[in-house]
């Protein structure tokens, strides 16, 4: 949700010549905040999301249904389009919070930046990712970490808890 969006990578910006180079020059990192700002007002607005989500949801909905090794069931499902399910933001409220965090950073009331080492990561500022508390979670995966999602979620992640045997047990 806070992803901050002058350090728009997971790992250090320094890395990713390509977009350190058009955040280091003013009218190139100007005119990208401006297409966010389009963006947050039109095409990625609540609004206009949220009956895109509703569609989406209408032409996979038999599919979900029919899906015998799906990770979820049918209503977490229908649940997860306005809600948090184990672990996972519900796609509304991530819509709606994440272009309220972008527009904070648009107008300078939240960070849009920190030191240069990205977004990504525990205990990073605005790091990406679901789960409980919606940040500081590093959205990679495998990230070496089994956490509850994962546990709850045998396919996830299954490299970050191969080696736990309490896993193990309700995967097999």
């Amino acid at each position: 949700i806070e992803f901050m969006m002058d350090e728009p990578t997971c790992g250090a910006v320094s890395e990713k010549p390509l977009v350190a180079r058009m955040l280091a020059i003013d009218v190139h990192k100007a005119r990208y905040h401006e297409l966010l700002e389009e963006l947050v007002d039109g095409p990625f607005s609540p609004e206009v999301m949220n009956g895109w989500i509703d569609q989406a949801a209408d032409v996979i909905r038999s599919t979900v249904e029919a899906d015998t090794t799906k990770f979820f069931s049918t209503a977490q499902f229908e649940q997860n389009l306005v809600d948090d399910v184990g672990g996972a933001i519900g796609l509304k409220p991530f819509v709606a919070e994440r272009a309220l965090a972008i527009q904070a950073q648009l107008e300078g009331t939240a960070d849009a930046s920190n030191d240069g080492s990205g977004s990504c990561g525990n205990g990073v500022p605005g790091g990406g990712g679901g789960g409980p508390g919606r940040g500081g979670n590093n959205p990679k995966c495998p990230d070496d970490i089994c956490d509850g999602f994962e546990q709850s979620n045998c396919n996830a992640c299954p490299e970050d808890c191969e080696d736990d045997p309490t896993w193990q047990a309700g995967c097999d």
